[in-house]
C-alpha cells in the first residue's frame, strides 16, 4: 500500500508569492482540488464552495497577501517549526505497519493525503483546533485551524484516526465507505468512530486521545441511555443527531451532548476490547453489532 502525503506548505508558500489571482486559482486548483477531487464529489462536487464552506485558505475569496495572508503565514510557520507534515507521513507509515498481517484483507493500493491549514476567522465559535475526514478510501485529510498546546502534539493522531476510516472502509466497514452513509444505522457510526479514535490511542496513548473521548459523568449516562436506545436508527439524517450532538439547543434531560457519539462509541470499543482480549486491528474486522454485544456498554 503506498501513499502521498501533499507537501501544503510548499504550495501556499507558492499562493503567497504568486501575485496574480488568475494564477493563484489555477495553482489551488491544479494543487489542492484536483488530488482530492472525490472528495469534493462525494460533497456536491461544487470545490471552490465547499472549499469556502470547510474554512479552507483559497484564492478565490481571500486575499493571500492581506490579513488572510499574515494569518496563513503564521499557521504555516507553527505547523513547519512543529514537524507537522512528518508527523502525518509518521502516522500513515505507523497505521501500515499496524495492519500489515491483513493486508490481503485490505484492497487499498493508494492513499492521497494532506494536512491542511484553515482560517480560524471564517469558522463557528467552538470549531475544534483540529478535525479531520478519511471516510472514503484512498483519500484523507486532517485540518488544523489554531496550532496550540493541544492541537499539534494532536495531529499524529488525528492522522491515525483518519487513516484507520480509510482502511477499514477499504475493508468493508459500514461507516467508512462499506455502505452508502444514507443506510448507515447509529450502532454502525459509533463503532466507526469509536475503532478509529481507540485505535489513534493504541498506536500514541491515551494523552493524544480527542476531547471528544470524555464528557462529565451525567452526560455520560445520559448519551449512554439514549444513543443505546436509538443503535437502529438509520440514515446520516437521522443518525448524525447521535453522533455530533444537539448542538446549539438548551440541555435538557432528552438532550444529545455535543459529540456524544464519538466518546461513547469510543467506550463501547474500549469495552470490547477489554472483556475479549481483541486489539483494536483485530475488532476492526469484526461486525459492529458483534462489537456493542460483546462490550455489554449498554447492558444495565
Amino acid at each position: 500500500m503506498n501513499y502521498t502525503v501533499l507537501d501544503i506548505a510548499d504550495i501556499y508558500r507558492r499562493l503567497l508569492a504568486t501575485p496574480d489571482p488568475a494564477a493563484q486559482t489555477a495553482l489551488f486548483a491544479d494543487a489542492i482540488i484536483t488530488p482530492f477531487a472525490p472528495v469534493f464529489a462525494l460533497f456536491g462536487g461544487d470545490a471552490a464552495a465547499l472549499s469556502r464552506q470547510w474554512g479552507l485558505f483559497t484564492p478565490a475569496d481571500l486575499d493571500l497577501t492581506g490579513a488572510a495572508g499574515a494569518r496563513l503565514a503564521a499557521l504555516l510557520a507553527a505547523l513547519t517549526e512543529y514537524g507537522a507534515w512528518q508527523q502525518v507521513t509518521q502516522a500513515l507509515a505507523d497505521s501500515v505497519q499496524a495492519f500489515a498481517d491483513y493486508r490481503e484483507r485490505i484492497p487499498l493500493a493508494h492513499i492521497t493525503a494532506a494536512l491542511l491549514p484553515v482560517d480560524a476567522a471564517r469558522t463557528l465559535p467552538g470549531t475544534p483546533d483540529y478535525a479531520g475526514f478519511g471516510a472514503l478510501p484512498g483519500w484523507l485529510m486532517v485540518t488544523v485551524t489554531r496550532a496550540t498546546a493541544q492541537s499539534l502534539p494532536r495531529l499524529k493522531a488525528a492522522a491515525a484516526h483518519e487513516m484507520h476510516h480509510n482502511l477499514a472502509g477499504a475493508a468493508g466497514q459500514p461507516m467508512n465507505g462499506g455502505r452508502s452513509l444514507d443506510d448507515v444505522t447509529v450502532a454502525e457510526y459509533i463503532i466507526g468512530e469509536g475503532l478509529a479514535e481507540a485505535f489513534a490511542v493504541a498506536l500514541y496513548g491515551e494523552d493524544v486521545a480527542g476531547p471528544w473521548t470524555v464528557l462529565p459523568p451525567a452526560q455520560m449516562e445520559r448519551a449512554r441511555r439514549l444513543i443505546g436506545a436509538a443503535l437502529d436508527v438509520r440514515g446520516f439524517g437521522r443518525v448524525r443527531r447521535y453522533i455530533f450532538g444537539d448542538m446549539g439547543a438548551a440541555e435538557t434531560a432528552e438532550s444529545i451532548p455535543p459529540y456524544a457519539g464519538y466518546c461513547i462509541g469510543y467506550q463501547v470499543v474500549r469495552a470490547y476490547c477489554r472483556r475479549t482480549g481483541h486489539s483494536v486491528v483485530e475488532a476492526t474486522f469484526v461486525p459492529p453489532a458483534d462489537i456493542i454485544a460483546a462490550a455489554g456498554y449498554f447492558e444495565g
